[in-house]
């Protein structure tokens, strides 16, 4: 099969990552072959191509979530057959034509959903339904501060937030990014560029705060949005897609202050849901919801897996908005 693969010998951003063939994936007990029709991007492949994906392996493919059709099956696997069509969330693998996956990280595809649409649910949905949902207990009526708008995540962060009827606040970098965030559902969009997010999201609440933060992007955003919260809020951290190449930032919050104020901070960690099955029980959730119309997604741009240096710069140069996919399917 072809895949993109790390080329641990090349240290150019540019050469790094090699569209190659390489072996077939085997079936194992509990494990799933899909045919992969669709993969998206994730800012946290930019760790692949900035040298920084942790130690060595083999044959390293990136790739965290796809989209295609069940091929074949292992031994115990219950919840899928040969010829579904499936969606799939994984540690890595995903940049091929075909991956093996946990069965309990292989999900049916919402019958709302294109492939291209269902490859961009995985990571991002359930990271964000998690992050808001049942990390930080959004309610109905309190304001949702969803950092981002443009990132898988912040479309993610804006549909479940409204679908759960808060009112949202979302951050983005230009104009173009702020209008688009309104007309996805966004009640506020302050553009960081040009704005004072501090200042704005203070005005907009009269001073109060938000309730919950979804906070995807590290660095000085995620010590504004701590300060942000009002009393009683819930900051839920998904990611530091600002310092990504860069040595990681250690985020301390006050623990007076977070006392004080009765204050929730932590960080949210994907994987580890898979072998609970709390992913599978979440995922079915959100899929009804994009039955029911109630969420949607957004795919921003779609390349050929064998383009994926193309894709990454698109995704790398910050100017979209939604997901970027690759179609492994020739």
């Amino acid at each position: 099969m072809k895949a993109v693969v790390v080329d641990e010998s090349d240290s150019s951003a540019a050469g790094r990552l090699t569209y190659q063939d390489v072996p077939d994936p085997v079936v194992g007990p509990r494990r799933v072959l899909i045919k992969v029709h669709s993969t998206s991007l994730n800012r946290t492949d930019l760790t692949y191509v900035a040298g920084r994906y942790g130690k060595a392996r083999e044959l390293v493919i990136p790739g965290e979530d796809v989209s295609g059709v069940v091929e074949a099956i292992g031994p115990e696997v219950d919840n899928v057959k040969v010829g579904d069509r499936v969606m799939a969330l994984l540690p890595g693998g995903g940049y091929a034509q075909y991956v093996t996956a946990h069965m309990l990280g292989v999900f049916p595809l919402p019958e709302s959903l294109s492939f291209e649409e269902a490859a961009t649910v995985p990571v991002v949905f359930l990271t964000s339904w998690f992050a808001l949902m049942k990390r930080g207990g959004l309610q109905a009526g309190e304001t949702a501060l969803i950092q981002a708008a443009g990132s898988g995540c912040g479309i993610a962060g804006i549909a479940i937030a409204k679908c759960a009827g808060a009112n949202v606040i979302t951050t983005a970098g230009s104009d173009v990014k702020t209008a688009r965030a309104k007309e996805i559902g966004a009640d506020h969009a302050i553009n960081y560029s040009t704005q004072d997010m501090t200042d704005e999201v203070r005005r907009i609440t009269g001073g109060a705060g938000v309730d919950v933060c979804l906070e995807p992007v590290g660095g000085a955003v995620y010590d504004q949005s701590v300060a942000l919260l009002k009393d009683g809020g819930r900051l839920v951290s998904v990611g530091r897609a600002s310092e990504i190449g860069d040595a990681p930032k250690r985020h301390e919050v006050d623990p007076e202050d977070a006392a004080r104020r009765r204050l929730s901070v932590q960080n949210f960690n994907l994987p580890s849901t898979v072998p609970t099955g709390e992913a599978r029980t979440e995922i079915a959730v959100i899929s009804d919801l994009f039955d029911q119309g109630r969420l949607h997604t957004v795919v921003d741009k779609v390349f050929p897996m064998s383009d994926v240096h193309e894709a990454i710069a698109h995704l790398n140069g910050r100017g979209n908005f939604g997901k970027v996919v690759m179609q492994a399917w020739e």
